[in-house]
């Protein structure tokens, strides 16, 4: 068992999003921002930079449930959501999608429902 205290860190203030995209494209109308397979790996790749060789997400920790280690296999769409597509987003006021964009539009293909419990890896 792993002994070190890690420092919580704040999705807010601690990570640097500037890897994860170049400029949001704004994308008018819902229907036409569909993520694509590509774009979730790019997601999964910046979480996955994230984790240290235990697989621990360093300093991330779910602030609804007071649990304060995340591992990156566990990670759920609730925590990705904390820590990825609400603090990339809210400075420019736009969708996760618009952020990954590289066209004006992505129309909708397939419809995949999930769950916001479920572990990220296993919905990418």
């Amino acid at each position: 068992p792993r002994k070190e205290v890690q420092t919580l860190k704040n999705p807010w203030f601690d990570l640097d999003f500037s890897g994860l995209f170049k400029c949001p494209k704004r994308i008018d109308t819902p229907e036409r921002r569909a993520i694509t397979l590509r774009q979730l790996k790019t997601l999964e790749a910046f979480f996955l930079k994230q984790a240290d060789n235990h697989g621990v997400l360093t300093g991330w920790w779910d602030r609804r449930m007071k649990v304060y280690e995340i591992q990156v296999d566990k990670l759920n769409l609730y925590q990705l959501v904390d820590w990825v597509i609400n603090p990339a987003t809210a400075p420019y006021q736009c969708s996760f999608v618009e952020l990954l964009a590289t066209e004006r539009e992505q129309p909708t293909t397939w419809f995949v429902s999930h769950w916001w419990g479920e572990r990220v890896l296993e919905f990418v």
